[in-house]
């Protein structure tokens, strides 16, 4: 089943205010996404336009904010909770699996009820749970293959994986069904097979496609087989309206969930353009065609580049006095860019036989690439690299490619510290720039990292060491091992290192903008700025961290 196609609001920005030109363009961005997606599929049935108004009705607003434990409360005092799935969304199924490990945590282990296997492989289900079948005889014998629209299987590993070690159930609630009354059938099948499985003051999480859950569709079909009082708990996840009118609110960013009506809740952790991405993303994996073609990556990685320029007025309508340039030039710049998915490291080849590179640094672009790193090359290289198809990604390298255009900035030579700085500097304007487009974005501050310093891997502690030092650092106390970190052996730590230093700071630029903090000038600034001057690096990345440092940053649980 194809997305929500809801219409996103036309919002008509202020210039004057920084937040209403992020709406605008978020809106823009959406509404081209929207044509793509609407371009790539075939046209709506009367059932499906029918069970799309009756889900548009139930969720075009919203009564209050709510907290996630509000929200598990409501689910521990269910007889049944519905869960909107948008398939190709990782954070979908990830979410429905937290649930369900919250729920056996406090003390009611759920039925787990999937749409994404058919009800006639209940068996082999049944045999992988108790280990009976491997993951590639299960998969076979499900017809994962045959059956399934888009490969999700690496996102519902978990869900099984958490099966297996709580013992809990899952029931297959999916069928085959073609004609007029195609969904009905499929709701209809789904409440028997419900039926058959619940237990008597069993917890029943169901997940299932977003059209589903409309009060109509399954959850009344339901119903009509389990009579008598039963609670239930209608649970959905990124509906587009309620988001846009978050964004409005200027509250996108902090919100978990809110409360629609009695027995209704919305999730909120993603963003529209990014469930629309992943949907995009799964176009681009299995169609074939010139157009998806050209659209990913080397499309996307553009028309991130142009939305961030004008986002940030770097480049001009019109030829531009100072430090300015056209929008014609910037484009032209963008033509001589070449851009790589993950996997093709044919760039590489290609520049060492033109000597645009040198030997070792090949290999260290080689080590990037093996450590699934994107990353952007400044001239004479021109070349991007993306190595997820992550929206993020792209947006984040697209920014970093107009600091390395805009300063003019050629892969300076610079001290160790200046390295350090100068990489983290650039990381910190990729990670705004990403968020810029998807404000949902996250990374990890202090808190995460504490905790990652304590129960994550070896490499993950060492870096979380450092990052945690140079916190130190900016407060003004002893911090030595921040010059062991200067000067890291390992390419791949320090990388890292800065990475995370970088995305703090960038993620401090972009709610201190918000918030009047720091103006859209100064930031735009950065942007024409090569920091080549010794000792620049070090200066502008404390500069900002002064004046952005005290930050507050949105604390997002769910």
């Amino acid at each position: 089943m194809k997305p929500l196609l809801s219409l996103a609001p036309v919002f008509e920005p202020n210039p004057a205010d920084p937040r209403a030109e992020l709406i605008g363009l978020h809106q823009r961005l959406f509404r081209r996404q929207r044509r793509l997606i609407e371009l790539s599929t075939a046209p709506e049935s009367a059932e499906l336009r029918r069970y799309r108004r009756r889900y548009q009705r139930a969720v075009r607003g919203f009564d209050r904010v709510a907290s996630y434990e509000e929200v598990l409360r409501q689910a521990l005092a269910a007889d049944i909770v519905y869960v909107r799935d948008y398939h190709t969304l990782r954070q979908a199924q990830r979410s429905y699996w937290k649930l369900a490990e919250r729920l056996a945590g406090r003390g009611r282990p759920p039925l787990l009820a999937l749409e994404f296997v058919q009800g006639r492989y209940q068996p082999a289900v049944d045999a992988y749970l108790e280990g009976r079948l491997s993951e590639v005889e299960f998969l076979r014998d499900i017809r994962y293959w045959r059956h399934q629209a888009f490969d999700v299987w690496p996102n519902f590993r978990p869900i099984f994986e958490l099966a297996q070690r709580l013992k809990l159930r899952v029931v297959a609630l999916d069928r085959p069904a073609g004609g007029p009354r195609s969904l009905a059938e499929r709701d209809a099948f789904a409440a028997r097979a419900l039926r058959r499985a619940i237990r008597p003051g069993e917890l029943a999480l169901v997940l299932v496609g977003q059209l589903h859950l409309a009060p109509p569709h399954l959850p009344a079909a339901v119903e009509a087989l389990l009579p008598g009082p039963r609670q239930r708990l209608l649970l959905y996840q990124n509906c587009e309206e309620i988001y846009w009118e978050l964004e409005r609110r200027g509250l996108e960013h902090a919100v978990e969930a809110v409360r629609i009506g009695r027995d209704a809740c919305c999730l909120v952790n993603s963003s529209p353009l990014v469930c629309q991405q992943s949907y995009l993303d799964w176009i681009e994996a299995t169609r074939e065609g010139e157009q998806l073609e050209s659209y990913a990556p080397a499309q996307r990685f553009r028309e991130a580049a142009l939305l961030l320029a004008r986002f940030l007025e770097l480049a001009l309508p019109e030829p531009a006095d100072g430090d300015g340039e056209s929008a014609s030039a910037l484009d032209a710049a963008l033509d001589q860019v070449h851009v790589h998915a993950a996997g093709d490291l044919s760039f590489l080849t290609a520049l060492r036989s033109r000597g645009r590179v040198r030997a070792a640094e090949a290999r260290a672009l080689e080590r990037r690439v093996l450590s699934r790193e994107s990353f952007c090359l400044a001239a004479p290289a021109r070349a991007v690299y993306l190595a997820t198809s992550s929206a993020n990604h792209a947006a984040e390298i697209a920014s970093e490619f107009l600091w390395h255009h805009f300063s003019e900035d050629e892969g300076n030579v610079r001290s160790l510290v200046d390295s350090f700085y100068a990489r983290t500097l650039e990381k910190a304007l990729g990670f705004f720039g990403s968020k810029v487009l998807n404000p949902r974005r996250k990374c990890r501050h202090a808190p995460q990292l504490a905790r990652q310093l304590e129960a994550g891997s070896p490499r993950e502690r060492e870096v979380a060491s450092y990052v945690l030092a140079h916190g130190r650092l900016e407060r003004g106390e002893r911090a030595p091992e921040v010059r062991a970190a200067y000067a890291l052996r390992e390419p791949e730590v320090w990388s890292a290192v800065t990475r995370a230093l970088g995305q703090m700071l960038g993620d401090k630029l972009y709610y201190a903008l918000l918030r009047g903090r720091i103006g859209k000038g100064e930031i735009r600034s950065l942007y024409f700025d090569a920091f080549e001057e010794e000792g620049a690096p070090f200066h502008t990345y404390l500069y900002l961290a002064g004046k952005v440092g005290r930050t507050r940053i949105p604390v997002r649980r769910a």
